[in-house]
């Protein structure tokens, strides 16, 4: 066996090996778990005194709602805007169960993606910030 025969033998090794860790993975993480107890909507503050707070649609029409629900495929959603004079804040929040989709569909799914492909520019960047209910 050449030497670019034997690092094309390990390089595929490798690539098959990482694709059954992807594929298989999910399915042992399934038994994580599940760190919601309610709806989105239940914690997510409907109302918060001062602000106008309105439920907003995760698309702008029918289709692209359902592509969006066909290629995210959360089990739970909510995004609403909370106005006042001079602020608007928006919160977007989509909640996978544990082993329901591939991390690789849910983890890469972060608003400094999505968001800046739909438009948003992102002024800020923090990482692990826990959520507090």
């Amino acid at each position: 066996m050449t030497p670019l025969q034997r690092g094309v033998y390990i390089g595929l090794t490798a690539l098959l090996g990482l694709a059954a860790v992807l594929t298989i993975g999910p399915l042992f993480a399934s038994n994580r778990r599940q760190t919601i107890d309610r709806p989105l909507r239940e914690i997510v503050p409907a109302e918060v005194a001062g602000w106008r707070v309105r439920e907003l649609d995760v698309a702008d029409s029918e289709e692209m709602r359902s592509t969006v629900m066909r290629i995210l495929q959360f089990d739970d959603i909510v995004f609403r805007s909370y106005e006042k004079p001079g602020a608007l804040v928006q919160v977007y929040a989509a909640y996978w169960k544990p082993g329901s989709v591939p991390y690789g569909q849910a983890g890469v799914h972060t608003p400094d993606t999505c968001w800046v492909y739909a438009g948003w520019t992102m002024e800020q960047r923090e990482h692990g910030v826990p959520a507090r209910f």
